[in-house]
Parts: C-alpha cells; structure tokens; sequence
C-alpha cells in the first residue's frame, strides 16, 4: 500500500509507526464516535491486538475526556468476563493521545450481522440476550455503566468449543460512577437511537438502568431489524426518546409472542423506576416471554472406588462457579440456558473431572459423576534447620519450624525426591517411597557451607593474634567480629598482617591504599594458599 492511500485511508497517519516502544499498528480497522481502531502487533510477544486511539480533536477539545479515559482504563483492566473484551495496556503516545489496549476478536459485529441477516431467529436473540445481559450484571456490580450500548459495540465470535458469543466492547471509554465528572462527559458518549431518556435530560442522574434501555433497544432491533424509533434530526429523535411509545414489534414481525411486547415496553419505560431492576431480570423475562424454559441440571459426585458421595465438590457450569456438593454428593443448579453446556467437577482428593450436557426447555438433567480418587500420603521430615525451604520433585512445598521439621500432606503415591535447602548449609537430597494412607518418617542431616567453617577458624585465629597486638596495631580500625559471608572476606582476613610491630602497622597502612590490582593479586595467592592447606 502507498503512503497516499494509505494516508487517505488513515488520516491519521499512525498506521506504521509505534506506540509506547512496543505496538506496531500494521493496519487501520474502524473509526468510531470517540475513537480510532488499529490491528498492532506487539514487539516483544508478537502477539495481535488491538489499540483504539482516541480522536485528537476530542483530546484537544475536552480534557476530562482524556482524565476519564484513563480512569476508567484502571477500572476496565480488572473487567475480566467471559463476555466483555479484554483491556490489557493503556498509554500515551508521543503527541499526547491517550490510547488503549485489547485483545484482538476475529469476527464481527452485531451491526453487521443485523445489515447481513435481517431479524434474527427468537432464540438466537435470547441467547445473545443471555450473555449480554450477564456480562452487564457483572460490569454494574462494580459501579461501572457503559451508557453507549449498540450492535457495533457487540462483537461476535466463537468460544473454544466452537459455539457463537458475544463481546461487549469499548467499556474503557464508560464512566464509572464514583467520578465526578461522570455525567458531563458521559452524556456526549451515548448515540442518539439508543441513548436513554435520562441522557437527554439537563441534570438528570443515570445508573445502570440507562443501559437496561440501551439494551432493549438492541432487543428490539433484533427482533424487528429496526429501531424502535426513526427521526430526521436530534431535537425529533430526543422527543420520541423522551415522550413517544415505541411501536409493537408484532407490527414488523408477525411471529413475536405478545408476551414480548410487554418485555419490550418496560424496559423502555421513560421512568428509569419503572425498568427491569437488572438486565438479568430483563433477559429472563425475555425467555419466559418466548416460552423458552430454562433448564435444570442435578449433580451427583460419588467415588469411583467406594461408590459413596463425595462432599464439598466444587461445580463449574461453562468456567464460571455454580455451586458445591452437599454431603451426599448432590448438587442442582436451576435456570441454565437450554443448550449444550461445560461442566466441571473438582474435589480435593480426586482427580478433575469434566464432561459436556445439553439442556432442552423445561428438562431435567441428572448428571452422574464418578470421581476417580487420588492415591495419596504424607511424609514427615526432619532436618533440625530452622526456616530451611522444602523440594518435592524441584517444586517448593513448604518450610520447616522451628523445630526443623515439616509435614506434606497429601503427597502422590510413588517415589519422590526430596531437597532441603538454607542459605548457611549445603543442600541435603534423598529419595523416599510414599504408599497411600502411611506416613513416611524421613531424617536429613544439614552439613554446613565449607567457607562457613573455614570462616570459623579463621576468626578464631585471629583473635588470638589480636590479644598479642601492641597497642600502636590495636588502634588501627578492627575487622568486624561477625563471620566472613564470601571467600573473598576469608581472603583477605587471612592476608592481613599480624605481627604486632612498627612496620607492620606501616605495612597495613600502605596496603588501605587504592591500589586494586596489588590487593587483588595478594589476594589471589592469599586464597590459593588456603586452598592448598586445607587439602594438605
């Protein structure tokens, strides 16, 4: 691509150059409202993501913009749901313009799909509703509105298994509602056809029942393929917001229930009181409006060995935690969408367990789970070190007390190798069998580091030379009483003189002088005499 399509294409001009020393933007992707999407490759990792730049003349314009660009980026990277786009890095490039980091999303989105497709089918609408509404519920728990909800910031993709999601995008530019200048600048953010009544109001407060509205906004466009109201201009669009009913889907669409409609009108009601409380409260309501029941799943965990229950299982349902076994190894989780579903089981004396279910409307599922049980003991070891580090297999399992002792728990049956470690010791290895349901009693000797000995008798030594010292030698600086810590210290301790004369002071004195090279060779020979006696 040449530089002049590329900047007609980009006119920005940012596509090849890189930000924050690490993200190369290798292609334009969109431009939006608020913001300018690049394709960047990471420099160091190389891995694809993707950076949104907010406009220039929107950080030029309105400096709060900017401050709650970067508030919110802080509260966005502890976003983490199954449902939400991932946020990892934000920064500022050179010229000022703050920018954010996400995960790169093949597909496309919700927009697109709508232009593509037309009304979509009802129950695609309420499995998209499903997981909309509970990526909302999660964001709203911790204070965070996104107030500018639409099908082009609704992603759709593919989980691992395959099955269509949806990613709500752009929370990082939502306002959360601890800031104070949350309503100003928020208020700017939402687009017209499915901003919220409130937004058009001069004062008024917005919470997350705004996007409750946003929300049955998009129901409706994919219900009917069209909004809910259609204007020439902002001052008519905002006057239907604010006093006109909605048309009835039915009028567009024939084969939505009545019930539907109902769903619909109240999560569009003007009055943010008369809404759904929360937007899972709405998809449910959507559900039962469609006949659609939810399905029902019963666990029951028993070991495979001795066929009894197994207690205090943890349950995920699709990697999200629903609930534990009671002490007959039962568990039910009610309300689960009817489709396929991942289930895993995890107990602390068994292996994990996990499998997939499909759930139809108004079924039943009674799931069996044999749970394979771990073959485990214990060993109890003993070294009379303190604080001394423990190695099962090279892995750190624990620390000894005070007594030098430790228990694993727990520990697969089989051989395994054993190191205790200290820093005033040289290492201590053996090797031991563990049997299931015994405890292994294992003693290791610390023998300690060689220097530390020779350091031992090497103050020793010169203690006595000290006593004999005149009192000329005895004022000159004294080596610290504690222990040598390296073989250099040992080095050099050992070099210094000790015949208690004139010139031997002098012979002192001269050798404090910086002469490195000198001190460094007599240290040297120093360190191989040692050596050498030690081995004699």
């Amino acid at each position: 691509m040449g530089m002049a399509s590329r900047t007609k294409r980009d006119p920005y001009g940012l596509v090849g150059t890189v930000l924050a020393d690490r993200y190369h933007l290798d292609d334009l992707v969109g431009i939006g409202g608020m913001g300018v999407v690049y394709r960047a490759r990471h420099l160091v990792t190389t891995a694809t993501v993707a950076v949104k730049v907010l406009k220039p003349d929107l950080a030029l314009s309105c400096p709060e913009l900017v401050e709650a660009f970067f508030k919110e980026a802080k509260a966005t990277v502890a976003l983490d749901h199954p449902y939400i786009i991932r946020v990892t890095d934000a920064a500022v490039t050179r010229d000022g313009l703050p920018f954010l980091v996400m995960e790169w999303l093949s597909g496309h989105t919700l927009e697109e799909e709508l232009r593509r497709q037309g009304p979509l089918p009802l129950e695609r609408v309420a499995l998209f509703l499903d997981q909309i509404a509970e990526a909302l519920a999660y964001a709203h728990a911790r204070g965070i509105v996104h107030r500018d909800l639409k099908p082009s910031n609704l992603m759709l993709v593919t989980d691992y298994k395959g099955e269509p999601i949806v990613k709500i995008l752009d929370f990082g530019i939502a306002k959360a509602l601890t800031e104070a200048t949350s309503a100003r600048v928020s208020r700017a953010m939402g687009t017209w056809h499915y901003a919220s009544p409130e937004q058009f109001r001069v004062g008024a407060a917005m919470d997350h029942r705004s996007d409750i509205y946003s929300l049955g906004v998009v129901v409706y466009q994919m219900l009917t393929g069209r909004v809910p109201f259609e204007a020439e201009s902002l001052e008519r669009m905002i006057y239907a917001h604010l006093h006109e009913r909605p048309p009835s889907p039915r009028r567009f669409r024939p084969d939505v229930p009545a019930a539907v409609e109902d769903v619909l009108a109240r999560a569009l009601a003007k009055n943010p009181e008369d809404r759904f409380s929360s937007a899972v409260e709405l998809a449910r309501a959507f559900r039962q409006a469609l006949g659609l029941r939810v399905g029902t799943l019963r666990l029951r965990c028993q070991d495979a060995v001795t066929c009894a229950g197994v207690a205090a299982a943890l349950l995920y349902v699709d990697g999200r935690y629903a609930g534990q076994t009671d002490a007959e190894g039962e568990c039910v989780i009610e309300g689960l969408s009817p489709r396929a579903h991942v289930v895993e089981v995890e107990s602390a004396r068994h292996h994990r367990w996990r499998g997939t279910i499909r759930l139809e409307p108004e079924q039943e599922v009674v799931l069996r789970v044999e749970l394979n049980p771990l073959h485990l003991g214990s060993v109890l070891l003993q070294c009379g070190v303190a604080r001394a580090e423990i190695f099962l297999d090279g892995k750190r399992v624990g620390v000894t007390d005070e007594r030098g002792a430790c228990a694993l728990e727990r520990v697969p049956v089989g051989r395994h190798r054993i190191t205790v470690r200290h820093p005033q010791y040289a290492p201590a290895h053996n090797e031991c069998d563990v049997v299931e349901g015994e405890v292994v009693s294992l003693t290791l000797s610390l023998r300690p580091r060689r220097w530390r000995i020779l350091g031992q008798r090497l103050a020793f030594g010169k203690r006595e030379t000290m006593g004999a010292a005149s009192e000329e030698t005895r004022a000159l600086p004294s080596s610290p009483e504690t222990l040598p810590d390296t073989m250099a210290d040992v080095a050099t301790q050992r070099i210094a003189p000790a015949a208690p004369t004139h010139v031997a002071t002098r012979s002192l004195v001269w050798w404090r002088r910086p002469r490195r090279a000198l001190a460094l060779a007599l240290a040297s020979v120093g360190l191989l005499g040692l050596v050498v006696a030690l081995r004699s």
